[in-house]
């Protein structure tokens, strides 16, 4: 939230009214989003170094690959969602908005934020078997 809110500050001075501030906005908050989730997965080609990892606390073998398919399901799902669904839901996951919020930011009434993401849940663990 605090970076989405730097960048709207910053670029208050080249704000032209030709939309709304609302859409104007949003589009600050969703590149943020992205380039935060390009961030996040540079970062995971590389982990880092924990002491737990030095003395050797390793997860079990098949439950690390349980999660790393899980986690690549989900993606998977995520990206196939419809675009309104999955806006939802990386807005709520991704920048933690409520969902009074991500009303607000997609102009939208908050019935249908939240229709969008019980819809899209209900498509996520079909995709993923229950593991959403």
């Amino acid at each position: 939230m605090q970076d989405v809110l730097f960048h709207a500050w910053n670029g208050l001075r080249g704000y032209t009214e030709r939309g709304r501030f609302t859409a104007w906005l949003f589009t600050i908050a969703y590149r943020t989003v992205a380039s935060e989730r390009r961030a996040t997965r540079r970062a995971k080609r590389l982990p880092p170094v924990h002491l737990a990892d030095a003395v050797g606390s390793h997860p079990a073998p098949d439950q690390e690959l349980i999660a790393n398919e899980t986690a690549v399901m989900l993606q998977i799902a995520i990206a196939g969602l419809p675009a309104r669904q999955r806006h939802v839901v990386l807005l709520r996951h991704a920048t933690a908005m409520t969902f009074a919020e991500i009303a607000t930011a997609t102009n939208q009434p908050l019935n249908t934020v939240l229709s969008h993401m019980r819809y899209a849940l209900k498509k996520l663990r079909a995709a993923t078997g229950e593991h959403v």
